[in-house]
């Protein structure tokens, strides 16, 4: 009997580490300062509630879905793809809390049938952001990376000499960089959905 109690351990251990390991839990975050960021055209939705809806199977595979049936020329899941918060989930209700994921373009295509689910924007280029980087091993790792970056931004913030209100909301993106999920904050208002959110929040 002990030995069954002495496996059951030993798998809940192996349990454990391959979930902190898949979830990216103890990488390191660190921020650098001063770094551009090129401009970037994405087709999107706007989501409004808890921030882990946004890479949840059914409004990220909505997104897909819509995308890939305006015809682009490249199936969707062979893009990058990107979410911007543009609410500090500690201070906000979760019900309240506003985003949009979308799927990053190439150039300024649009379909030429349109209607009002996706919607069409501009990241646009930064000559001074504060970005993060941390592995992208699975979608444990895309949940647990926004939980983390938050809190440890607010910190960094607390450290600059930049307004609170000059910030720009926070962009993850995914299939940017090889195996790396990329956080990108502008430091002041550069215009584009970074700095001004959709008018409405529909999904």
């Amino acid at each position: 009997m002990i030995w069954l109690y002495v496996h059951i351990v030993l798998f809940a251990i192996i349990v454990l580490i391959f979930y902190a390991y898949m979830s990216s839990m103890f990488s390191k975050i660190s921020f650098s300062r001063g770094d551009p960021f090129q401009e970037l055209k994405i087709a999107y939705i706007s989501i409004k509630g808890d921030y882990r809806k946004a890479w949840m199977d059914g409004p990220f595979y909505d997104l897909l879905d819509l995308f890939d049936k305006r015809s682009y020329g490249k199936p969707a899941r062979e893009l990058p793809s990107i979410a911007i918060f543009y609410d500090d989930p500690s201070t906000v209700p979760s019900k309240d809390l506003r985003c949009i994921i979308g799927v990053v373009m190439h150039d300024d295509w649009k379909p030429k049938k349109m209607d009002d689910c996706l919607k069409f924007g501009t990241v646009n280029h930064m000559d001074d952001t504060i970005q993060c980087r941390l592995p992208d091993r699975s979608m444990m790792s895309v949940g647990n990376a926004v939980k983390r970056v938050f809190p440890a931004l607010k910190k960094f913030h607390e450290a600059t000499e930049i307004s609170k209100n000059q910030f720009t909301a926070l962009a993850e993106v995914y299939n940017f960089e090889k195996d790396k999920i990329l956080f990108v904050e502008g430091t002041r208002q550069f215009g584009g959905l970074l700095s001004e959110p959709p008018k409405t929040f529909d999904y």
